[in-house]
């Protein structure tokens, strides 16, 4: 499988410098981790994880999301649906798998559905971010959990009461 974390430290318990600083710096995440090595286990009795690409996995409290590149979301998902089966019962979350597209507007569309209203490139005198309307009421901790995974950067996220124009 491949992933953001070495074949070394997804195989064993501690990480290496290099996946230490990903850590560090916010690329990776503890779950992301835990994630990873677990499918990592998987891999001798799942074949198709061996050439799976995980582009990220993202864990709520109510959920673990795993973002594969185009092509591998089938991968993580199993034959039946064994592999998400595994990580259901391994995690005690429900998991749901989406594949990455050109465009990571795609993405949040498809994993928050009607809740997302708008994304947006912000540019400010701090720096640049990117700023995701939702509906009031939409996990919001979702959509920014998503989002930083996406465009690793500063996000923001805004409820928006009324969506009429008057």
């Amino acid at each position: 499988m491949i992933s953001k974390l070495c074949g070394v430290c997804a195989k064993s318990e501690i990480l290496c410098e290099a996946c230490s600083k990903k850590l560090e710096k916010g690329e990776l995440t503890e779950s992301e981790v835990r994630i990873v090595r677990f499918l990592s286990s998987l891999e001798e009795k799942v074949r198709s994880l061996k050439n799976a690409k995980l582009e990220t996995a993202v864990e709520t409290p109510e959920e673990i999301l795993i973002i594969a590149a185009e092509g591998s979301g089938s991968k993580f998902v199993g034959r039946g649906g064994s592999v998400v089966r595994l990580l259901t019962k391994k995690f005690g979350k429900p998991v749901r798998v989406f594949e990455t597209s050109e465009d990571p507007r795609r993405l949040l569309e498809e994993i928050l559905g009607p809740n997302l209203v708008t994304v947006g490139k912000v540019y400010s005198p701090e720096g640049e971010f990117v700023r995701i309307r939702v509906r009031k009421g939409a996990p919001a901790d979702l959509a920014r959990a998503v989002a930083e995974a996406v465009y690793r950067g500063k996000v923001e996220v805004v409820p928006v009461d009324n969506l009429r124009r008057r």
